[in-house]
């Protein structure tokens, strides 16, 4: 169209980066039609000319291409729909354009059930599965001091080509089975809400629930790979904790356990030391558990002591100051205290990831390619094996440090968020009350076991 000022047509390989990238952006959205509800389906896009470098993150995409030719051409031909205009803090996106798919392109896949479209476009994997981010600091026009974090090129050794092996073992994995989340359209629609609330997101994340998004990736924060390293990507990482008791695997239910204090464990194995029964009592009431675990990372996560409380950490709901809170941490934690300050945060996420990936892989091996649902330091697995998630993560952490640890336990119940019992919900599997209710997860199921035979 001349409107985007376009004078030929694109031929040889940019026409494949025009396929392509017309491929992601119809991923990234048309899945977020899926249910009756119609808020919060925005997908998002960089629009910044310097994201597209054209090096090992995302070579086939390009700013002309993508953005100007694959984006734009598609907004005016009607088939996405810019919902919000991203905001840039000097040459960084601050929060990335918004748009959505419109039913103009819905029509173009016919008469498609919607709650199929998950199962019939998933997302692409990433092109470099392996992410290095490099925190640097910037002052706006106002004197303001921030962070943002870029991604950077790396040489790869043997150890980053066996984690990009292993990566694409266990995406292949993933590939082949269906995960899924067993809620009404009503429920649906309270995470897609809650999850577009949360205002402070790690950029890791989806933008909005798209059960399509099933491969992860790994993302450092050094180029020495000793530091980061978490696994990102998958749509269950980002939903609240409230709804990961519906997730379903294949059909079936799950179970989640978690490591209890796994950070601070690592500390005190360190150190030789046993680690108190409960890391994160200072006396305070139980409630304010969370708030405490969040403060005692951001004390191994700082690289100097904090000024202020971290962003949305509400201390002043304990009925104590950040210093009192920091004080009776570093008084419990004495034999670990040295740790405080010092960014020691980011290798333990280093040390989780190591465990995440080892017990994700012998569930490949030992299991017969059974599938385990990273969320950091929790995991979530078919309800039958409970017993080895269980076995594999002490005997993981015993062979990473040398120490037992304990273990949480989250055994999930399958319930609405009414909670209610008088439902029933007798069957570890998907019962008759669960067919006859309003969810889509079993017709996605049975139309991803189809084309999974044909």
């Amino acid at each position: 169209p001349q409107a985007l000022g376009k004078v030929r047509k694109l031929a040889g390989r940019q026409l494949q980066y025009l396929i392509q990238s017309v491929n992601t952006l119809i991923a990234d959205s048309l899945p977020l039609i899926m249910g009756r509800t119609s808020s919060h389906r925005y997908a998002s896009i960089h629009k910044r000319s310097n994201h597209y470098t054209g090096d090992r993150y995302d070579p086939s995409q390009t700013y002309k291409i993508h953005v100007v030719t694959a984006y734009e051409g598609m907004v005016w031909l009607g088939y996405l729909q810019e919902e919000k205009i991203g905001v840039s803090l000097r040459t960084q996106g601050k929060y990335l354009t918004r748009y959505s798919a419109t039913r103009k392109l819905l029509r173009l896949f016919g008469d498609v059930d919607v709650e199929l479209l998950p199962v019939l476009i998933p997302s692409k994997r990433l092109e470099e599965p392996l992410i290095v981010k490099i925190k640097r600091e910037e002052i706006d026009e106002r004197g303001n001091r921030f962070n943002i974090s870029e991604q950077v090129n790396y040489e790869d050794t043997a150890a980053t080509q066996q984690m990009r092996s292993n990566l694409e073992l266990i995406n292949n994995n993933l590939e082949r089975h269906w995960i899924d989340i067993g809620l009404k359209d009503s429920e649906l629609h309270e995470v897609r809400r809650q999850l577009a609330q949360d205002t402070v997101r790690n950029d890791e994340y989806p933008e909005t629930l798209n059960l399509g998004k099933r491969c992860l990736h790994r993302s450092f924060l050094n180029t020495e790979f000793t530091s980061g390293g978490r696994f990102y990507g998958g749509w269950w990482q980002i939903i609240p904790k409230l709804f990961r008791s519906h997730i379903l695997i294949d059909d079936k239910r799950t179970v989640e356990l978690d490591y209890s204090g796994l950070h601070p464990a690592f500390l005190y194995a360190q150190e030789a030391q046993q680690i108190p029964d409960d890391p994160y009592d200072v006396g305070l009431n139980l409630d304010h558990r969370d708030i405490v675990k969040r403060a005692f990372n951001a004390m191994l996560n700082a690289e100097k002591e904090l000024k202020r409380a971290p962003q949305k950490l509400k201390i002043r709901q304990t009925g104590i100051t950040r210093t009192e809170l920091s004080n009776r941490l570093s008084e419990l934690h004495r034999p670990i205290q040295h740790h405080f300050y010092t960014g020691v945060g980011n290798y333990l996420q280093f040390r989780d990831s190591q465990i995440a990936e080892r017990i994700m892989l012998r569930f490949i091996k030992e299991k017969s390619g059974a599938v385990v649902l990273p969320v950091h330091d929790s995991f979530i697995v078919h309800h039958g094996y409970e017993t080895e998630l269980h076995d594999m993560m002490i005997e993981e952490f015993q062979r990473l440090c040398g120490q037992e640890i304990i273990l949480g336990k989250l055994t999930q119940k399958y319930m609405s968020l009414a909670d209610r019992p008088e439902a029933g919900w007798p069957s570890l599997e998907l019962d008759e009350l669960l067919r006859l209710s309003d969810v889509g997860c079993i017709k996605r199921f049975e139309e991803f076991k189809r084309i999974s035979l044909t």
